[in-house]
């Protein structure tokens, strides 16, 4: 008796499996039957680039659906050049790769260690031996997966909540209180999460053109050149952002990471902002970012 297909008890989005294989009538009912079933009774949906409608060019759209999907499938029947070209580009990038064939020797010497099916046109067996291999693979890629949200911040050991990226930095009000500070403060980014953070490319602090932000990454600090101000909503203040040259590797379930931040002198002459002076660090980890607002309060301006 077939498996019956699994139900989901949540209404969360379900695994992603990517479908790599020759554009050839010939294998249209591997896909149908062997394949996109398979993927229902793991509880996941399978689609192929030629299932999608994209405005792109194929081959980057290739590319992008490897880069969202949970799993990739990949039929290596026929030695197709353009099938080995995408599974060497999801092997790069990490992502659990299972390979099908109908005759061994299809499977390159260097990928025969790699976990792949032989289905020897098979259709039936190819499903039922694909549906447990993709049960296998997507409980493997959640725990892979980056957690969803941003690294807890501490700046000077004061919790910094990440706020929604769009936030009106007229709202900083809300944000905490920092007491204005010389010399060197630690940033610290802490994972409390189940599983890694992504892995974090840019770091940004955005300030008032009257602060200089120095970052301490070798003997004496840096001083950080200032960008054009994007991505913000209107502000009555000028902004700027300042580029700290820092990446952060995955952070693992409890560990932390850190760096060192100093805010120059403000300018003497001038007041002090309603609220304080507005911060707001910028993490970007692949396609998303997250931001975290604080103010810096300064107890003597004015006396």
């Amino acid at each position: 008796m077939s498996e019956p297909h699994e139900v989901s008890p949540t209404t969360a989005p379900r695994p992603f499996v990517f479908v790599l294989m020759p554009f050839d009538p010939a294998f249209d009912d591997v896909y149908a039957v062997g394949i996109k079933e398979a993927a229902d009774r793991a509880g996941a949906y399978a689609e192929r680039v030629d299932d999608q409608i994209y405005g792109e060019g194929i081959l980057e759209r290739v590319f992008n659906q490897i880069n969202k999907a949970d799993v990739i499938v990949a039929d290596m029947t026929g030695k197709s050049p353009n099938v080995y070209y995408e599974v060497g580009y999801a092997h790069a990038l990490g992502k659990i790769v299972i390979l099908l064939t109908q005759r061994a020797d299809d499977i390159p010497f260097d990928l025969k260690h790699r976990r792949h099916i032989v289905y020897a046109g098979r259709i039936a067996d190819l499903r039922e031996t694909l549906a447990k291999e993709l049960r296998w693979a997507i409980e493997e890629s959640r725990k892979a997966a980056p957690a969803p949200g941003g690294p807890r911040v501490t700046v000077a050991d004061v919790l910094i909540p990440e706020v929604q990226p769009l936030s009106d930095l007229e709202t900083l009000q809300q944000a905490p209180a920092l007491r204005a500070f010389t010399g060197w403060t630690n940033v610290c980014l802490i994972n409390e999460a189940d599983n890694p953070t992504a892995r974090i490319t840019h770091v940004y602090v955005l300030t008032l053109p009257d602060c200089a932000v120095h970052v301490l990454d070798q003997p004496g600090g840096v001083d950080l050149e200032s960008h054009a101000l994007r991505l913000i909503p209107p502000h009555p203040e000028p902004m700027r952002w300042f580029r700290v040259p820092h990446v952060f590797e995955p952070i693992p379930p409890g560990a932390q990471e850190s760096f060192r931040l100093s805010i120059g002198q403000y300018v003497s002459e001038r007041t002090q902002p309603a609220g304080g002076w507005p911060f707001r660090l910028r993490l970007h980890a692949g396609n998303r970012y997250f931001d975290y607002e604080w103010r810096y309060l300064d107890e003597d301006a004015g006396k």
